[in-house]
């Protein structure tokens, strides 16, 4: 291992790690090693039911073309919410499995995450493409602690074709402040993008933190959820991993 990734591995600041290591690839590439410590560090938020590896999962959405089917615990330790779907039959299928070894990994054994597949179709099993303002949500409920970080940055890896990451992110974050009778949206206010190693891109998108500050007035804060939005016309996402980093 590189001796000042070493060095960065014993440090407890994982989002000052998470971006050295980062600026290190998108600077050096492949070379620098950093691939097998930012695939650790992304880690997995997305969690799919057990057996996932070896059947088929689904989630039936229900139409509400004017506004939410909120389907409670749908996933591990998350809701999942779909928004302005115009007609019943829609489905999320989720499936996991072991993705190939890369040779930029190096060694024999190195373990990799398993790939999580989710995606988005209609009655007849055909790819679901965007008709005008549908959304496919997951929401997971944080620790009221995330309200006092000093740095929060979002990391994402995922499959994507070619050698350039797509426009548009495979998962789109953002933090709601619940106060009970009103609620505060804080999204990212930047995201950088690299390809990790070919047809695998990774992001890093920072919150800011100062908007996670409760003001005056605003009162006693009830629960803080992060939204994690599956985006693209059409969602057909294969992941790799993704975290909080704080």
């Amino acid at each position: 291992m590189n001796p000042v990734f070493e060095q960065l591995a014993r440090t407890r600041n994982r989002t000052f790690v998470g971006r050295t290591l980062f600026l290190w690839h998108q600077i050096m590439g492949q070379s620098c090693g950093a691939v097998p410590l930012l695939r650790q560090l992304s880690g997995i938020i997305i969690g799919l039911p057990l057996g996932a590896d070896v059947m088929l999962h689904k989630i039936d959405i229900a139409a509400c073309p004017e506004g939410f089917d909120v389907q409670a615990r749908a996933l591990p330790n998350a809701d999942a919410l779909f928004a302005y779907i115009p007609h019943a039959g829609l489905r999320l299928e989720m499936t996991a499995e072991m993705p190939p070894r890369p040779q930029e990994l190096g060694r024999p054994g190195s373990i990799l995450p398993v790939l999580r597949r989710l995606r988005v179709v209609d009655a007849n099993g055909v790819l679901y493409r965007r008709r005008g303002g549908e959304r496919f949500m997951l929401r997971y409920k944080l620790d009221l602690a995330v309200l006092q970080s000093k740095d929060l940055l979002f990391l994402q890896v995922a499959q994507e074709p070619g050698r350039q990451p797509g426009l548009l992110p495979p998962l789109r974050p953002w933090i709601e402040i619940d106060f009970g009778d009103a609620s505060r949206i804080v999204e990212t206010i930047e995201t950088s993008a690299a390809m990790l190693v070919e047809g695998e891109a990774i992001r890093m998108s920072d919150f800011p933190v100062a908007d996670l500050a409760v003001q005056a007035g605003e009162g006693e804060v009830q629960a803080v959820h992060l939204y994690i939005e599956l985006t693209g016309d059409s969602v057909d996402v294969s992941l790799v991993g993704e975290t909080l980093l704080s």
